[in-house]
């Protein structure tokens, strides 16, 4: 009686089978017999073996093969799911982590409005 070979990285099959079924665009499962989409906030290019987490303020939906970058006033929820506005008074601009603090912020939740020349807004003070 001949052997049994294992499955390629990322390939599956069912018992008796015959040959391995690569899972494009999927991960094999922790026993090779079925194929999964990846989990919302995670995504997986055709040439990794695994589902990758989004990087930061990127979200993505379940069986994704890329992230999506949340646009400027917004900002990833926890689970890289969705991208949320910024809080009222606060903003995020591409490449910031988080929503900051501004003493006065426009209604977009974008960038922080000057107060103008001959004028001042104290940090502590409220819109």
């Amino acid at each position: 009686m001949s052997s049994c070979d294992s499955c390629d990285e990322n390939s599956v099959s069912t018992a008796g089978a015959s040959s391995c079924t690569a899972c494009n665009g999927t991960v094999a499962n922790d026993d090779l017999t079925e194929c999964d989409e990846c989990a919302a906030g995670t995504y997986r290019e055709a040439d990794m073996s695994s589902c990758v987490s989004c990087d930061e303020n990127s979200v993505s939906t379940a069986g994704a093969s890329s992230c999506t970058t949340c646009n400027a006033g917004t900002v990833a929820n926890d689970d890289s799911t969705e991208c949320d506005e910024c809080a009222a008074g606060t903003y995020r601009e591409a490449g910031m982590s988080s929503c900051v603090s501004c003493a006065v912020a426009n209604d977009d939740s974008t960038e922080c409005d000057e107060c103008a020349a001959g004028t001042y807004r104290d940090a502590h003070m409220s819109s």
